[in-house]
């Protein structure tokens, strides 16, 4: 399925875990990654995107994720004005970034954010983006 959605699927789960005692069947149509992401959804596990390849992990809320969000559409004068806007929406402390703490970090020789929150809070950052682009719409 990883290959007919052009996924690098690096590994799946360690042997010793119970996640990967689990065996699944399945019959369905659809996209493959979106099948092996509600597949991981289901079964309490994600799929990770590290270094241009996709891990399969135990799922775990506490964990945090790293994502980079283009910002091409936000003016220089915004973007400070949206930085502020996600960590207030995040709950990020204005202190200097703490390793394994939440964070943004400004990319400006790639116009990106890169945002490493929860995976719930992700959802959040998509929300206000998909908002913001669309409040920018003709």
């Amino acid at each position: 399925m990883a290959d007919e959605a052009e996924l690098n699927l690096v590994g799946g789960l360690p042997d010793n875990s119970p996640e990967a005692e689990k065996l699944i069947t399945f019959t369905t149509h659809g996209s493959p990654f979106r099948v092996l992401e509600t597949i991981c959804k289901a079964n309490s596990l994600t799929l990770v995107h590290d270094n241009q390849s996709w891990y399969i992990r135990p799922f775990d809320e506490r964990d945090f994720i790293g994502k980079s969000y283009l910002y091409t559409e936000i003016s220089a004068e915004n973007l400070e004005t949206v930085i502020h806007d996600l960590k207030s929406l995040l709950n990020i402390d204005k202190k200097p970034d703490v390793p394994g703490e939440p964070s943004i970090v400004q990319h400006q020789d790639s116009s990106a954010l890169y945002i490493t929150v929860p995976q719930t809070q992700h959802s959040w950052v998509k929300g206000y983006l998909e908002a913001l682009s669309r409040s920018k719409a003709p």
